[in-house]
């Protein structure tokens, strides 16, 4: 049973969607959920356009930076022809801002039953990463390790940790900074939360989506290393 609580946010996420989306002139009956884990994703069907709302997402990443980065980034991959899902070109894709909540609007897919293979996942990724070398938009360095780095900075002033836990996490922290900082290797923007759930098998084939982790990071044997490296955590 859903508590209140979740109800609530679940109900707000889509009707600022739902509002967002009439807005900007979109027809269409009902709105349907594909996911909700730490974003809200819907289909605004009939219409072959999906609504994903920063839920649990928004509570730590304030403002709509992130997000941005997503929808630039996509748009990009997009006219280079990458196997990514496409931010919509019915309405404007975002992101938008509405009652504290940050959304925007992709291409609606027909996914397929079976899990994508491994090493199609694995190309498709590479042929991103590839398309990415000449990308110019503004992204972070090592942007997940900062934001972890801040998070725990926030939680250690609330006290979440004890003395020697906080010590102990510190220090991991400032090794793996000293073990990047020394690695002194090339460095090219990267998909930041290559998983199983961001790759989807679709009627138009395995597409890569979730594009807001999206930084820039050291690479080794970019070329020969990408789909061995993901099939690796498969």
């Amino acid at each position: 049973m859903t508590s209140t609580p979740d109800k609530s946010r679940l109900e707000n996420s889509i009707n600022a969607a739902c509002k967002v989306a009439r807005q900007q002139g979109l027809k269409f009956d009902q709105a349907v959920v594909l996911q909700d884990r730490s974003n809200l994703v819907i289909h605004l069907r009939p219409a072959p356009v999906v609504a994903r709302i920063a839920t649990t997402t928004g509570t730590v990443r304030l403002g709509d930076t992130w997000f941005a980065t997503e929808v630039a980034v996509a748009s990009y991959l997009t006219a280079a022809d990458a196997p990514v899902i496409a931010p919509t070109n019915l309405i404007q894709p975002g992101p938008h801002q509405h009652n504290g909540l940050v959304l925007s609007f992709w291409e609606f897919v027909e996914q397929v039953d079976e899990l994508p293979d491994a090493a199609i996942a694995g190309f498709a990724l590479r042929q991103c990463h590839e398309a990415l070398v000449e990308f110019v938009g503004e992204l972070t360095v090592l942007a997940p390790l900062r934001e972890s780095e801040q998070m725990l900075c926030t939680l250690i002033s609330q006290g979440a940790f004890s003395f020697s836990d906080s010590q102990m996490l510190q220090a991991v922290n400032h090794n793996l900074k000293s073990r990047f900082e020394q690695l002194q290797l090339p460095m090219q923007p990267l998909h930041g939360d290559s998983n199983f759930s961001n790759v989807l098998n679709t009627t138009r084939g395995v597409l890569w989506t979730d594009w807001e982790d999206t930084f820039i990071r050291l690479v080794r044997k970019f070329q020969s290393q990408t789909v061995q490296s993901f099939g690796a955590k498969l």
